[in-house]
């Protein structure tokens, strides 16, 4: 009974992974293709959104103490914590042409990173919804 409990979930994934991959093939032939994509540019402002959100969350610091300076700041200090700026520097970091400092290239990184896996799950699902209409 395990075995094909396994089996299953083992073609239930692959049949998930192909999807996914139909969905990066036909609509990406570049990376440029990735960064103009509408649905990814919502997916990077959410995230992003999200990170602001939770920075300004967190509570105050003790009387006589302040928060010690990080990516966050350095990035909202010099107005680089916006989706313009990630779109613009997010192909040549992927290219590994990017001059940006690792921390700034990290932190753009990350957030593109979910924002793209965000848009394949999404048109990933489109294509199942046209799947399941056509049958």
């Amino acid at each position: 009974m395990k075995k094909k409990t396994e089996k299953m979930n083992n073609s239930d994934t692959n049949q998930a992974e192909q999807l996914r991959e139909n969905a990066v093939s036909n609509r990406f032939k570049n990376i440029s293709d990735i960064t103009s994509d509408e649905i990814f540019i919502k997916n990077v402002e959410s995230e992003i959104s999200k990170l602001r959100y939770h920075r300004n969350k967190r509570p105050k610091p003790k009387a006589g103490f302040r928060y010690k300076r990080d990516w966050y700041d350095q990035m909202t200090d010099s107005g680089n914590f916006n989706s313009k700026y990630f779109l613009e520097n997010i192909e040549k970091i992927w290219l590994k042409t990017s001059s940006i400092t690792s921390n700034t290239r990290n932190v753009i990184q990350e957030i593109c990173g979910v924002a793209y896996q965000n848009t394949i799950i999404n048109y990933a699902k489109v294509d199942v919804k046209d799947t399941v209409s056509e049958t």
